[in-house]
């Protein structure tokens, strides 16, 4: 899938099925090579996705006076 079609869901797949991949040790170690070499350059595609989206709701939660209405927001983190 070309880098301009891709979007973060996808790329999120695409990582996690190569995390599984490495993680089951069967791949040669080409292969193992070149899916390591994908799945830091998704890994890289996710992060820039995820600062852009960061940035943009920052934007758009900005306060007239220019601050940055920034809060946290509590998260449920799996149980697995």
């Amino acid at each position: 899938m070309p880098e301009e079609k891709l979007t973060f869901d996808d790329a999120l797949v695409q990582l996690e099925t190569i995390v599984q991949q490495l993680e089951n040790g069967n791949l040669p170690l080409e292969e193992s090579m070149k899916a390591f070499e994908r799945g830091v350059e998704l890994g890289k595609f996710c992060n820039e996705k995820l600062t852009s989206a960061e940035k943009k709701i920052e934007m758009l939660t900005r306060q007239p006076d220019g601050t940055a209405n920034v809060q946290e927001i509590p998260f449920p983190v799996d149980q697995q």
